[in-house]
C-alpha cells in the first residue's frame, strides 16, 4: 500500500503539472512500507476499534468470485473482484524516487501523522 496524506498528495500534482513529462507516472508516498493490514490496523487504533481480521486467500478468492457472479447477475460492476485481493493481500511497494529527482518533491507528512491528523479532521 502506498498512502499519501493529502497535502502531500495536492503538492506533488502540481509539481508534475508544473515540472513532469507528460505521460510520465509519478509514485507519491511518505517512503515507510505498510501493508493494507497494517495501515487499517492503524486506522481502527485511531477511531477507537477493533483490527481487521485476515481472511484465507482462497476464502477471499471465492467471496470475490460469488461477488462477480451476483453483480453480473443484476448487471452491475462487482464492489470486490477477484482482481481486488491482489491489491489488498500484497506486501510490496513502490519507489518514489522519480517524484523526488525529477519533481523535486518531498514527503511533508509521515504515515502516523497523516492519521493523525485525518482523526482529527473527522472529528470536528
Amino acid at each position: 500500500m502506498l498512502p499519501a496524506y493529502i497535502d502531500d498528495l495536492v503538492e506533488a500534482i502540481v509539481l508534475a503539472l508544473r515540472r513532469g513529462t507528460p505521460g510520465r507516472a509519478y509514485t507519491v508516498w511518505d517512503g515507510e512500507p505498510v501493508s493494507f493490514r497494517d495501515y487499517f490496523t492503524r486506522l481502527a487504533e485511531i477511531a477507537g476499534g477493533r483490527p481487521p481480521r485476515r481472511l484465507p486467500r482462497p476464502l477471499l478468492a471465492a467471496a470475490a468470485g460469488a461477488t462477480e457472479l451476483l453483480a453480473r447477475a443484476r448487471g452491475r460492476a462487482p464492489a470486490f473482484g477477484r482482481h481486488g485481493i491482489t491489491l489488498v493481500d500484497r506486501d510490496g511497494t513502490a519507489s518514489n524516487a522519480r517524484a523526488r529527482s525529477e519533481l523535486g518533491w518531498e514527503p511533508q507528512v509521515d504515515l502516523d501523522e497523516g492519521l493523525r491528523r485525518s482523526a482529527e479532521w473527522l472529528a470536528r
